[in-house]
């Protein structure tokens, strides 16, 4: 498998794990349970939590008027009452009620055809306490799509680097390699004028009077004129 496909895989699987950490995938559209009409209640505003207290047998009526066509509502409560609550959403007189009702943490998700008004209301059974209603318009996975893509773009630059910094590395060490083998070895060089420098001079003779060297040939020697 060549490089390119490689790094194109782990980009797929490292957004894949971004939107699996950072979101609520897969969420769920509940069908709708029942019709309920309400009240008008408290206006909410988008990506503004609104926190309250709420008593046993008590029901708090919210609306939002919805631009998108995403809505996700998310009920938090104190954890330290175990309060019991009921998270529902109305949509043209439809109501819709969270995967998790009950639990410390519920959501209801609801895509929109149109932009229209919803109702919310917040109902305890038991163990009243603090909760804390939100809502956004944008999706969960949309932010995590995001982070995913920037940490896949940059371990690709990173990767891109890396491996040319490797093929640049590898070509200095061939070349250092190659130039090492070509260059004269200066001690070589040397052991081999001495040994030149002594097989010169076996050929020579030394005159024992005055040591003047001369051919090997010479029986006389031109300086002092005794026989070697």
């Amino acid at each position: 498998m060549s490089i390119n496909k490689k790094r194109i895989i782990f980009s797929i699987i490292t957004i894949v794990i971004a939107i699996a950490i950072f979101s609520n995938l897969p969420f769920h559209i509940k069908k709708p349970l029942k019709k309920l009409h309400l009240s008008q209640g408290t206006s909410l505003a988008i990506n503004q939590p609104h926190n309250a207290n709420l008593w046993t047998g008590d029901t708090h009526y919210f609306y939002i008027d919805v631009d998108s066509n995403y809505l996700r509502v998310s009920l938090t409560t104190d954890d330290f009452w175990s309060m019991d609550t009921l998270l529902n959403v109305t949509l043209d007189g439809v109501s819709y009620l969270s995967d998790n009702p009950g639990s410390q943490n519920e959501e209801v998700i609801v895509d929109l055809e149109s932009p229209t008004r919803v109702y919310i209301t917040v109902y305890c059974k038991s163990n009243n306490g603090y909760y804390t209603l939100t809502v956004f318009n944008t999706p969960p996975w949309l932010l995590p799509l995001i982070i995913g893509i920037i940490v896949s773009v940059i371990i690709g630059i990173i990767s891109i680097v890396g491996i040319v910094y490797y093929k640049r590395n590898k070509k200095s060490k061939e070349g250092r390699k190659i130039s090492i083998s070509t260059t004269e070895n200066p001690y070589v060089k040397k052991s081999e004028k001495k040994e030149e420098k002594q097989e010169n001079m076996k050929k020579k003779r030394i005159c024992r009077y005055c040591g003047n060297v001369a051919e090997n040939s010479a029986k006389i020697c031109e300086f002092c004129g005794n026989e070697f």
